[in-house]
């Protein structure tokens, strides 16, 4: 091999690299969406309470919002990233797992795997905020959620190609704008309520009114939405998906 070829040849390894480069940005693009669109959602569904409470003493509702906002976005980053390294054989075993083996469409595990699915860590988040400590696990706890939603629409962004980012919008797109800012508010008055119980344990006071009617309100609210997003799930997005895929 003379020198010309060798320099030809490193040209062709450099231009492999980048394209291979460049697919993985933007697959990881793609599967930011989701999570940035959930975060600007939230804001507007909070800010009236963010504001208020920015103006005022109480900072904890907003302190709370910007960890588990930005926890959130640096799990789903960290998503994005891994996923562009999934193995072939792992990118084979996450198709066969959504597609039918015998009518090639995307099946749903039913109703119940969907109702565990949406309320695991909504129901974790309302745990935290009734224990001592918990507003320190909150954040953590939405950048697992970030990371994991991420991961998996990434993935599938990767496996399914051009196809990829309408079936992965189509799985998680509707159901996450229902159930993430219901995660979000149960967070952040969670961080809120457990902080105020720390406190006041730490200090061998007693314990004001931390949990009102506004706190279990909110609670029902938004479990009666994880309910629609849970049926959304099990029942509408295989057939979205579906028709993405052609």
């Amino acid at each position: 091999m003379n020198k010309n070829d060798k320099i030809c040849f490193f040209c062709l390894i450099i231009r492999i690299r980048c394209t291979i480069l460049n697919k993985q940005v933007i697959y990881g693009f793609q599967a930011l969406i989701l999570p940035l669109v959930h975060i600007l959602y939230g804001v507007k569904l909070m800010n009236i309470r963010i504001i208020r409470n920015l103006l005022s003493r109480d900072k904890l509702d907003a302190i709370g919002f910007t960890l588990s906002a930005g926890f959130f976005l640096v799990g789903a980053l960290g998503g994005a990233i891994s996923a562009n390294y999934i193995s072939d054989f792992s990118g084979s075993l996450l198709k066969n797992y959504f597609l039918s083996p015998d009518g090639g469409v995307f099946v749903s595990g039913g109703l119940g795997k969907s109702l565990f699915d949406t309320f695991l860590y909504p129901t974790i988040a309302v745990f935290f905020g009734f224990a001592a400590f918990g507003f320190i696990l909150l954040p953590p706890l939405l950048g697992l959620k970030g990371f994991v939603l991420t991961f998996v629409a990434a993935s599938i962004i990767k496996v399914f190609g051009g196809k990829g980012f309408l079936v992965s919008l189509s799985l998680f797109g509707l159901t996450s704008l229902i159930s993430f800012p219901c995660l979000l508010i149960l967070s952040v008055q969670a961080f809120t309520a457990s902080y105020n119980l720390t406190g006041a344990l730490l200090k061998r006071r007693i314990i004001r009114v931390i949990y009102g009617k506004a706190y279990f309100l909110r609670c029902l609210l938004c479990f009666a939405a994880l309910i629609l997003s849970a049926f959304i799930d099990a029942y509408l997005a295989p057939l979205l998906a579906s028709l993405a895929a052609g």
